[in-house]
């Protein structure tokens, strides 16, 4: 049997986009009719283990400048690649990816993965200029677009005419459910979590764009402490340290929040909290709600994205200026505006009423998320 040979080429192997491209290249794994190999641009240390051993650009981390000037050699190192593999589809994510897969001269099928809207701001004039020219002229040599979400696709329809509307298909990430599923069934050892108390989970890096001192507030708001709820806190620091954030807060709540950094197995503590919490300014396609859902756990999500309309089976309800609670049957959406006081107090109603009423998620969307429906999206239909 001739098998369609799949080239996956992932920017590094750390980070949520690695991941992304990790979860792809183990569903094709999965397959027989498929052989599948997966190369990165930059390697650094700790990163995913299932991309140990795959193909690098680089062990150095590089500054945009010098990722620009390295551009000929890069083109060079994924052509020598093709060559040899002889690639039937090439599937390439972010930008610098995407620009490598479609210049580089081979007869292959080359899919571009977008995982966002371009935001780039004019301010930043060579950045927005390079995107622009991009996009006006490389990535139209991509024989087809898989964005990340319905959001995604829009973007790119509405603000690029000259690309081909049929190139422009939506095709979600990959969520491993029976991995997640399993993990999540592992025993918690640690004894605050295990201490019987129900708790609120927030799981994301602690960034600005993440918002997490808006839960913090919402939490105090909510007096949930008094009713047997502890608020965790999982992941890494970033634009916040865990004690920048806490110094913002006073009273006895305190003894009740607690941190637990980057976890390796963050889904038994998904599956042990009684809702999930993602209070984030802006999103693509917020994963760890999928993961969430996955498991059963209820979520409370800001309107911080379109993507959160389609994880919670409800797109066509959309309102870009929700100004309430919209109660699904996967959890609740809040409001996202520029009135923080707004956001914190419906964000504390909201975990009021997740509080008040027990909420079983359905999850309708899982099936469009799972690798064998992905895959075949890669392998037929795009």
């Amino acid at each position: 049997m001739n098998k369609t040979k799949i080239l996956i080429v992932s920017p590094s192997n750390k980070g949520t986009i690695a991941k992304c491209s990790a979860n792809l290249y183990k569903g094709f794994l999965k397959r027989q009719d498929v052989e599948v190999k997966i190369v990165c641009i930059h390697k650094y240390q700790a990163g995913l283990d299932v991309l140990e051993d795959c193909d690098y650009y680089s062990c150095k981390k590089q500054n945009f400048l010098a990722n620009l000037l390295s551009i000929f050699s890069r083109l060079v190192w994924l052509y020598k690649i093709k060559t040899i593999f002889q690639p039937t589809i090439t599937i390439s994510t972010l930008p610098a990816c995407s620009t490598l897969n479609a210049i580089v001269p081979y007869r292959d099928r080359k899919i571009g993965v977008f995982h966002a809207p371009n935001t780039q701001i004019k301010e930043l004039k060579f950045q927005y200029f390079l995107s622009q020219f991009s996009y006006r002229y490389i990535y139209p040599r991509l024989d087809s677009f898989s964005c990340v979400s319905e959001e995604v696709k829009g973007f790119i329809a509405f603000n690029y005419p000259w690309i081909v509307k049929d190139k422009i298909r939506v095709v979600y990430n990959v969520h491993p459910d029976d991995m997640i599923r399993k993990k999540a069934l592992e025993l918690i050892e640690d004894t605050l979590i295990g201490s019987g108390r129900k708790y609120i989970l927030y799981c994301g890096r602690l960034e600005k764009v993440k918002a997490p001192e808006r839960l913090l507030k919402a939490y105090v708001l909510s007096k949930l402490s008094k009713k047997g709820y502890d608020l965790v806190f999982m992941g890494a620091e970033a634009e916040y340290s865990w004690k920048e954030l806490m110094v913002t807060l006073s009273g006895d709540d305190k003894a009740f929040i607690h941190y637990i950094g980057e976890q390796t197995n963050p889904y038994k503590y998904m599956k042990s909290a009684s809702m999930l919490v993602s209070c984030s300014r802006s999103e693509g396609l917020p994963g760890v709600l999928i993961e969430a859902l996955c498991i059963g756990t209820p979520i409370i999500t800001t309107n911080s994205t379109r993507g959160v309309w389609e994880i919670m089976n409800c797109y066509d309800s959309y309102k870009d200026n929700l100004n309430d609670l919209f109660i699904t049957e996967d959890g609740i959406i809040t409001p996202n505006l520029k009135d923080e006081k707004v956001n914190v107090f419906a964000l504390s109603e909201a975990l009021k009423y997740m509080d008040e009423h027990r909420i079983l998620p359905s999850f309708k969307f899982s099936d469009k998320v799972t690798s064998d429906y992905i895959t075949d999206q890669y392998i037929y239909n795009l």
